[in-house]
């Protein structure tokens, strides 16, 4: 896969070769189960998974995404071949902010034209923040589509909880809106869920995701519209933003002055936001799901 939206996880057993798309499979017929200290370390200390192809049972491998393996017919890996690399697909022309703004849109508009194009029943995860606000509004304003099913999670306790938001998000589109209200049973639930993910994950969040899409099946929706991934693209959040100010560290004058102007918004202290760059730099990565480590693979050289 070229982006590893769908994993795949091998490992050599005697003169055997066994692959699969979860690690359930292989600990199934695997002859002893052994879990990987270096990647519990790497956890516990820097909060990384996925930065390797190692899991977090000793001997389970994953595959980099873009990349496929020889394997001859005892099981032995032969070759890694790396067959696609982003880097090779960027281009260094400048250009404008407002032709950037317009090129992102069109394909913004274009991908949901691909997926509204389903006959099946469409779904949007809709939370009370803007991005999915924008995929709601684009699809009814462009598409004139207000048959839109609507899913979303939201908490007991307010300060946790975007219900307000969600509300705000709807306004007065007529929607079949669902709104799955998480009860405090919802810490129960961990174990199953990391028994589903197969390492530890991000947050209480996920299990509410999980408990989201079990609704969306129940109700047969086969097409989930979704704001995720937008703060990766567009630096939404601190996490991508940190990640950029990492990256410019070594340009004196731009550093400075991006470092001041995020600090003094977000009212922080900027010895400790530079020390922490600091150490991400070392580590080359810089969030706990990976998602950054994933684009180290891509846009460096290995």
């Amino acid at each position: 896969d070229v982006y590893k939206r769908q994993p795949l996880y091998y490992m050599k057993q005697n003169n055997s070769f066994y692959f699969a798309s979860e690690i359930k499979p292989l600990l199934k017929v695997s002859d002893k189960t052994n879990v990987n200290e270096k990647i519990i370390k790497d956890y516990l200390r820097e909060s990384l998974v996925d930065h390797t192809n190692e899991t977090f049972f000793k001997n389970i491998y994953q595959l980099d995404p873009g990349s496929y393996l020889k394997v001859d017919k005892n099981g032995n890996i032969l070759k890694k071949i790396r067959w696609y690399n982003l880097s090779n697909k960027l281009t260094k022309n400048s250009t404008n902010i407002k032709n950037a703004e317009e090129k992102y849109y069109e394909i913004f508009k274009d991908t949901l034209k691909l997926h509204l194009r389903s006959e099946v029943k469409v779904g949007l995860a809709l939370s009370g923040g803007i991005d999915s606000k924008i995929i709601l509004d684009e699809v009814i304003n462009r598409f004139n589509d207000e048959k839109l099913n609507s899913y979303s999670f939201c908490f007991k306790e307010k300060k946790y909880s975007e219900k307000t938001g969600i509300i705000q998000n709807i306004g007065k589109h007529k929607l079949n809106s669902v709104i799955v209200n998480q009860s405090e049973s919802i810490l129960n639930e961990f174990k199953k869920n990391i028994i589903i993910q197969e390492q530890p994950f991000g947050g209480i969040a996920t299990i509410a995701m999980n408990n989201l899409f079990k609704k969306v099946k129940d109700d047969k929706i086969k097409v989930i519209l979704t704001g995720a991934g937008a703060d990766d693209c567009l630096a939404g959040s601190n996490r991508e933003i940190i990640y950029y100010l990492s990256s410019i560290r070594n340009q004196k004058n731009k550093f400075n002055s991006e470092i001041s102007y995020f600090c003094k918004i977000n009212n922080l202290d900027r010895n400790i936001i530079i020390n922490r760059i600091d150490s991400l730099k070392k580590n080359h990565l810089t969030s706990a799901d990976g998602t950054n480590a994933t684009d180290d693979y891509f846009l460096l050289d290995k």
